[in-house]
């Protein structure tokens, strides 16, 4: 008599879940069909909206985790939400929705979203970084565990949704000895992937994955010049990352679905060189620019050695935007340091925007439009 699905069990687990009848209860996507590797735990997710906790599917993490595995992490969490007993990782995060939980509103796969942020090693040392600020929050990559025979696992069981997406973030992932091997066999299976990367290190992988449209980039650049990068960094890598951007950008299709960011974080070491980055950016290709706030310095008891980031910092974000917008540049707001970012400063920029705009007659054809 079966006692349970097995990894042998001639019916899928994707298809017993879709056999289960519907049940109102508070869950999310992420609980019902995400992963997410975080030093040696597998949780559900990146973390509670209210307190940055996270419901644990699966610990210690080391080295691979069955389909069986997640079925019962899983498990454990949704049959205390299906009692009213919402387990307290969960709890008051706004993600969480009651409702009908069942085949119409979900993946007929086990996974169709996964985070892998399982270790904080990098070559750089930023200096508005958790790992800098908060090292006890480090988990080096020496003892991480790996992730490829997990994903091998999933795909071969038909468990991973081809279409899922896949976050890669950091530490940095691409100094990690599996990543070049992950990647490309997620790509040849279908996953759209997202990837986080200092650009220090080209990765031939990356590049196949933007030669098949099938990976967004997030390069977290911060400088123009190699004395602000040497000041934010700790490393004089700025020239040897903006060639590897301007590769990056040359790999990606025209007209791609996917984008590749140049990301610059407003710190008090760089914001007056804002408009020299997007300058930076437009030479190598860049068609979008991700901006922010540093938020190691947006509240006043998360101060770094006590000091602030400066108001005039609003002015140099609108002459970011304006000086992308002059470009056809599109330009983002991440909204990591939102906190910062008060209803008075948000005027200021806007009307320091509103000013740059109504002075400028010049407009550059779209740096998109010029590659097509």
């Amino acid at each position: 008599m079966s006692v349970g699905p097995t990894e042998n069990d001639p019916r899928s687990l994707e298809a017993m879940v879709r056999e289960m009848p519907p049940t109102r209860y508070l869950s999310c996507r992420h609980i019902e069909r995400g992963l997410a590797f975080w030093g040696d735990t597998v949780t559900a997710c990146c973390g509670n909206t209210a307190t940055g906790r996270m419901p644990t599917i699966f610990a210690p993490f080391k080295g691979e985790i069955t389909a069986v595995a997640i079925m019962e992490g899983r498990a454990r969490v949704i049959t205390r939400h299906k009692a009213g007993d919402v387990v307290p990782e969960c709890r008051g995060c706004a993600h969480l929705v009651e409702q009908e939980w069942g085949p119409k509103n979900l993946s007929p796969y086990l996974v169709d979203e996964v985070t892998t942020s399982h270790f904080t090693s990098c070559q750089i040392r930023c200096n508005y970084c958790y790992t800098v600020t908060q090292p006890e929050m480090t988990a080096p990559l020496s003892k991480a565990a790996r992730t490829l025979p997990t994903f091998e696992q999933l795909i071969a069981g038909n468990h991973l949704a081809p279409s899922s997406t896949v976050r890669f973030a950091g530490g940095e992932p691409t100094i990690s000895p599996e990543f070049e091997t992950v990647l490309t066999r997620l790509i040849d299976y279908g996953v759209r992937c997202i990837v986080y990367t200092n650009a220090v290190k080209l990765s031939d992988a990356i590049i196949y994955a933007l030669s098949r449209d099938k990976v967004e980039l997030v390069l977290g650049i911060d400088a123009a010049s190699i004395a602000v990068y040497k000041a934010i960094k700790k490393m004089n890598y700025n020239e040897k990352v903006w060639s590897n951007v301007a590769k990056y950008c040359a790999a990606r299709l025209p007209n791609a679905e996917n984008k590749v960011w140049a990301k610059f974080i407003f710190c008090i070491e760089n914001y007056r060189e804002a408009a020299h980055f997007v300058e930076r950016a437009a030479e190598a290709g860049a068609t979008h620019v991700y901006y922010d706030f540093d938020a190691s310095r947006k509240d006043p008891d998360s101060l770094r050695a006590g000091i602030a980031l400066p108001d005039e910092i609003t002015e140099y974000a609108a002459l970011l935007r304006h000086e992308c917008a002059k470009r056809g540049i599109v330009v983002e707001f991440s909204q990591a340091g939102w906190g910062w970012l008060t209803p008075e400063r948000r005027d200021r920029m806007e009307r320091e925007l509103e000013r740059l705009n109504a002075r400028s007659v010049v407009v550059f054809a779209p740096v998109a439009d010029a590659r097509a």
